[in-house]
């Protein structure tokens, strides 16, 4: 008897803790400083800007990213019943024969990408790889299910399957959809966040070699949307002004920098 009330004692004291973790996850956001070049410099001097403010003091984990959009229509028993029941009750239903889920294909930058690697287990090689192109698919979010947070599965979905996938096109025309590979499932973002769920949307991390012989391969214009540095710094505000230091010495006219932990700070004091 003692020993099934300190289990059950236990299993309530584990499920209080993990919803509380989901629902901070919800409050949370990844990081604290965000970089986006606005001047008209080029592909390279932008990279080359955002690799170093990557590797000034205070920057404990930076990721560069560009994002494409696309969508499929993934068969009913590829989604989970508890996220098929949130769809049904926000009135989202299935169209032939599925639901169909939009996908963020992220670039991330080659630093980022290595240790995102390393942290899921897949060799790095394999997320180059431009002839069998693939990602790693966040497949765990958190959801809110009967006034509840828990960490949920987004799709039923291996390692080693493919998603064939429609990128949005600038034009009237669909494009040719692309496969690209599951090469890993993730918990976590690249920032070490959990993702949050959105009705039907995933998000796959991939190298940039795959991103750019993805829009390489596009018959017609898609969209692409610029790139982005997100920075996980032990100090914001001295980075923030090592950024705006640095820019100083480079060609690279407009930066726009924005120290998310001081208006957070700010908007928490109001």
């Amino acid at each position: 008897m003692v020993i099934s009330i300190v289990l059950f004692l236990s299993v309530s004291f584990l499920s209080s803790l993990a919803q509380k973790s989901a629902q901070s996850i919800t409050e949370e956001v990844p990081y604290d400083v965000t970089v986006f070049v606005t001047s008209s410099a080029t592909a390279d001097e932008k990279h080359d800007f955002y690799t170093a403010v990557s590797r000034l003091d205070d920057v404990n984990r930076s990721v560069i990213v560009q994002d494409v959009p696309a969508d499929v229509v993934l068969e009913k028993d590829r989604i989970p019943a508890n996220i098929q029941a949130i769809l049904d009750s926000t009135g989202i239903s299935p169209e032939d024969g599925g639901y169909r889920t939009y996908f963020t294909i992220e670039s991330i930058d080659d630093a980022a990408l290595a240790r995102y690697a390393l942290e899921n287990g897949i060799d790095v090689a394999l997320l180059k790889d431009t002839a069998n192109p693939g990602g790693i698919l966040i497949n765990t979010v958190t959801t809110q299910e009967n006034g509840r947070f828990q960490f949920s599965k987004l799709l039923n979905v291996k390692a080693g399957e493919t998603l064939k996938l429609t990128l949005a096109s600038v034009g009237d025309e669909l494009p040719p959809s692309t496969t690209l590979t599951i090469a890993a499932l993730a918990d976590k973002m690249p920032l070490g966040n959990t993702a949050i769920f959105e009705p039907m949307r995933a998000t796959l991390v991939v190298s940039e070699d795959v991103f750019t012989s993805l829009l390489a391969n596009q018959p017609q214009e898609v969209f692409v949307s610029g790139v982005n540095q997100f920075i996980q710094s032990s100090n914001p505000s001295r980075l923030v002004e090592s950024i705006q230091e640095y820019q100083k010495g480079t060609s690279i006219g407009y930066v726009s920098i924005y120290d998310v932990a001081a208006a957070q700070k700010d908007s928490r004091q109001v």
